[in-house]
């Protein structure tokens, strides 16, 4: 490794990865936009949870890094969440807002969730990640 910021865009493409691939556990063809949403925020939170390194990615997206490495990690992740944006707005269902603002507000809000979830509480990952898809 040739920096700390080197290491942490590791952990981050780490933890990415692993959301992209609990999103296409849960992902299916003919899904609504709404759908799609929900099982994007249930990805992203089950795999915050289930891994140490999704504390630490989630509090470098919430920092608003300006390092470059780990800023392109999160890029064609966010351009997911994008197109299940724009397809929801294209459809009618979500409203027609500034899309970087709408994929950060979404964003955010599921990092923000690392903290101040407490496992073992009245409420699971699941029970989080549906209630912020419909939110």
């Amino acid at each position: 490794m040739k920096s700390k910021e080197e290491l942490l865009g590791h952990v981050v493409e780490h933890v990415v990865r692993a959301q992209e691939q609990a999103m296409a556990d849960l992902t299916h063809d003919g899904m609504t936009p709404e759908e799609r949403l929900r099982v994007f925020c249930l990805g992203h939170l089950r795999s915050l949870f289930r891994d140490p390194a999704g504390k630490i990615a989630a509090e470098v997206a919430l920092s608003g890094t300006k390092d470059e490495l780990v800023r392109s990690v999160f890029h064609d992740y966010m351009g997911g969440l994008d197109a299940i944006l724009t397809a929801g707005v294209a459809a009618g269902v979500f409203r027609s807002v500034d899309p970087a603002v709408a994929r950060n507000s979404v964003l955010s809000a599921l990092n923000a969730v690392t903290l101040l979830y407490v496992p073992g509480g009245p409420l699971t990952v699941d029970d989080v990640g549906t209630r912020s898809a419909t939110s």
